[in-house]
């Protein structure tokens, strides 16, 4: 079987199209650099001793778009399966292949939510019609959610990260259109709105010192609507981002430029400092408030966490004058720390407006939005990444049990391992650096070379700012040894916590980049994601996609 191709379907044209302009091609500093690495990865791709095994085999059941045969994979072969064969549930993706009469072995890998373009584009039509309220950058709304929910296959409605992949194909529709809005902004427009915004004074500040009064229950009520209902209905940049569709966040950069004659650098530092700290309450707090579960210590709550907004704006109005000898008021600084605390695309801190969010949605009397979004509970930024380590250490020992030679394990390296890895490599793309130096050198002997100005010596650090292996990125999983995921060997695995998809430019550039800055280093690698949009753009990087849309927070 030729190289390159997917394993158990026919051959298509889009393999042997040319990339276009979409496609993200990873870019370098120097030209220099480019060549330099082509020459090593050369040199190392024909020295390195590639382990593969031949006993492996794919099982084409359900397995579509993202079976590749990498640069260092082998001829299938056929005669692994036998009558023998033993196949091991883990759970609902995950199948475990193993030959007992040989020491052959394949990680089988189910795909459930593989979206259809015209599915997506679906979802895309509805965010950016101007004709709804579906384009914001605050969290979406119940009924929004719900309507998205009918909108979606049966497939994505009984995942159980529902609710996450739908939050997700939101956030990618509006970063995407963001990012197009700021390349073709009407900067004077923009800067005139700007100019002439007004801004509500009265906010935490004034309910901070009303509340003080234990008998004032209907002032404590608006302090709890405040911090709940944060968003675009409130908050003047908020309005002002749908209007223009542009981040929040960047409206408040312009806005200190206009308004207060900061520069570029200040704005973002202003930014920075205001929202170091943070005043809404913390997950345990609200976890113990949900414990007492009585009004008067949800009042109580309120107050406290009302008296820490006002006393963090104070101190960050007192730094900021200092600093940048600029004097903002509190009513400002309280809608501009809203605005980018509550900027679910572009803000600083996205988990504390998702856990908020969340905890309001499984608080809904709607019987579908509860039960989505129970199902999502507890799912944080980190919990692919841990589910997947935890998982794949299990795997790794049933892999194991066939090898009785114990330096032919597969271990899954740990961060300090990592770090011993990539000094070695980097040792390695060093020495070929010097040695093909020393080549060039003696070929291209001019006349300057021979008056006897030798150059000095590169230093290790110079060769490796050179060549683009300073400090080389690390995946969430790296394996010793290369393991047989769908019929193809990968070293490394990366956890994304969303759903990815090539419509998603932004974010779509960034993971292709990482994953083949990471292949790069390591080799073939897969990205395990919350379900993905069919595409065959990752073939053209070596770049597997794997879907755990169905993972539980408790396995």
């Amino acid at each position: 079987m030729p190289k390159n191709k997917v394993l158990g379907k026919r051959p298509r044209k889009q393999f042997e199209t040319k990339s276009n302009d979409n496609d993200p091609v990873p870019s370098s500093k120097k030209a220099k650099t480019i060549e330099v690495d082509k020459n090593i990865n050369a040199e190392l791709d024909t020295k390195a001793d590639v382990d593969v095994d031949n006993n492996a085999i794919l099982n084409n059941l359900d397995l579509d778009l993202n079976l590749i045969s990498g640069r260092s994979s082998n001829v299938i072969d056929l005669n692994f399966y036998s009558p023998q064969m033993k196949e091991i549930a883990i759970d609902c993706h995950l199948h475990f292949q193993r030959n007992p009469n040989h020491a052959g072995y394949n990680i089988l890998w189910k795909n459930k939510v593989v979206l259809t373009p015209a599915m997506y584009n679906q979802f895309d039509a509805l965010i950016r019609d101007e004709q709804n309220d579906f384009f914001h950058f605050h969290q979406p709304s119940p009924l929004q959610m719900l309507t998205m929910y009918e909108m979606a296959p049966r497939v994505l409605q009984q995942s159980a990260s529902c609710g996450l992949i739908l939050h997700s194909i939101h956030k990618s529709v509006v970063d995407t259109v963001a990012e197009t809005a700021y390349k073709q902004r009407d900067v004077g427009a923009v800067k005139k709105a700007l100019t002439n915004l007004t801004i509500d004074e009265h906010g935490v500040h004034e309910l901070a010192t009303t509340t003080t009064n234990k008998n004032d229950t209907n002032d404590a009520d608006k302090a709890s609507l405040l911090m709940d209902d944060y968003g675009w209905q409130c908050n003047a940049f908020h309005e002002l981002a749908r209007t223009y569709r542009i981040s929040p966040l960047l409206l408040v950069r312009e806005y200190l430029k206009c308004n207060f004659n900061v520069d570029h650098h200040g704005a973002r530092q202003i930014c920075v400092l205001l929202c170091v700290q943070q005043a809404m309450p913390s997950e345990s707090e609200s976890e113990s408030a949900a414990k007492h579960g009585t009004a008067a210590h949800a009042q109580k709550q309120n107050k406290t966490a009302m008296r820490a907004a006002l006393s963090m704006l104070h101190a960050a109005q007192k730094s900021i004058e200092q600093s940048f000898a600029v004097q903002i008021s509190i009513g400002v600084l309280q809608s501009m720390y809203d605005a980018i605390m509550m900027d679910c695309i572009r803000g600083y801190h996205p988990d504390v407006a998702w856990r908020g969010w969340t905890k309001k949605m499984i608080a809904t009397r709607h019987n579908v939005l509860h039960e989505i979004y129970s199902r999502c509970k507890g799912k944080g930024s980190h919990f692919l990444e841990h589910t997947l380590i935890g998982k794949f250490r299990g795997i790794v020992d049933k892999i194991n049990e066939q090898i009785v030679n114990e330096a032919d394990r597969i271990v899954i390296l740990n961060e300090s391992e990592q770090k011993a890895k990539i000094y070695a490599l980097q040792q390695a793309r060093i020495a070929l650096y010097k040695s093909m130096e020393q080549k060039t050198k003696k070929k291209s002997k001019t006349k300057n070379n021979s008056s006897g100005h030798n150059q000095p010596a590169e230093s290790d650090a110079e060769i490796l700012e050179t060549i683009g292996w300073v400090d080389p990125a690390t995946p969430d999983l790296l394996f010793n040894k290369p393991v047989m995921v769908n019929g193809t060997l990968i070293h490394w695995m990366d956890a994304k916590n969303y759903l990815v998809t090539y419509q998603d430019k932004v974010k779509y550039r960034k993971t292709i980049e990482r994953g083949f800055k990471y292949t790069q280093t390591f080799g073939n690698g897969a990205i395990v994601s919350l379900g993905f949009v069919k595409s065959w753009k990752q073939v053209k990087y070596d770049i597997m996609l794997l879907d755990a849309s169905d993972w539980q927070r408790n396995e």
